[in-house]
């Protein structure tokens, strides 16, 4: 069958937008409960990594449709791929000043201890080289703002879908962290700037 070409898609942002959500909504109840509780949200994805593996994948999937549904809004063409940051950068500047504006505000005003991130070793191998512990990857200082947010997090949707693939030959670890409260908000603020510019919400 042949593929359809950019421009013979027919896309529906308002569609798209509601699954968008939706994929949000099924994210929700395991981050929540890491958000609640940090210790017991790492027991449980160390119990049950279906969970968390799940819970990424569909947060990563919305924040992608979000910013797809965006784009469709704005008229224009969506790039045939998962990357958040091919996705993003080519957004009108000025859109791009509004969310992160936005963005950048709600951080400010979310405390310190509500910012949480999972920082994940998955063990492919128990005899293979590396130490038995697992060695973090130093992560101190990075910058929390949308540009480099979206670039450490561009293959989230992939890696997470496909994780039990992303272990190399030899290694015994396979370093991700998912910095879901800072992707969180940025999407909360996507998904604001296409409610308040739907011209459905628009009065006369």
């Amino acid at each position: 069958m042949r593929k359809k070409s950019e421009q013979e898609k027919n896309r529906d942002f308002r569609f798209a937008f509601k699954c968008a959500q939706s994929f949000f909504e099924l994210s929700k109840p395991f981050l929540e409960e890491v958000g609640s509780d940090l210790n017991g949200g790492v027991l449980v994805a160390a119990q049950d990594p279906g969970a968390l593996v799940s819970a990424a994948t569909n947060l990563s999937l919305s924040l992608e449709l979000f910013i797809k549904s965006l784009r469709v809004g704005l008229g224009l063409s969506v790039p045939d791929t998962h990357n958040f940051w091919a996705l993003y950068k080519s957004l009108p500047n000025n859109v791009k000043q509004i969310i992160e504006s936005k963005y950048n505000q709600k951080v400010s005003n979310t405390p310190k201890e509500k910012l949480f991130k999972l920082n994940v070793a998955y063990e492919h191998d128990s005899t293979g080289d590396g130490p038995k512990a697992p060695v973090f990857p130093n992560q101190q200082g990075l910058s929390t703002e949308v540009k480099p947010l979206l670039k450490r997090s561009s293959n989230a949707f992939v890696t997470w879908r496909y994780i039990y693939e992303s272990v190399k030959p030899g290694e015994r670890y396979f370093f991700i962290t998912l910095e879901y409260s800072h992707l969180i908000i940025l999407l909360e603020t996507i998904k604001e700037y296409i409610r308040e510019n739907d011209p459905k919400n628009k009065k006369p």
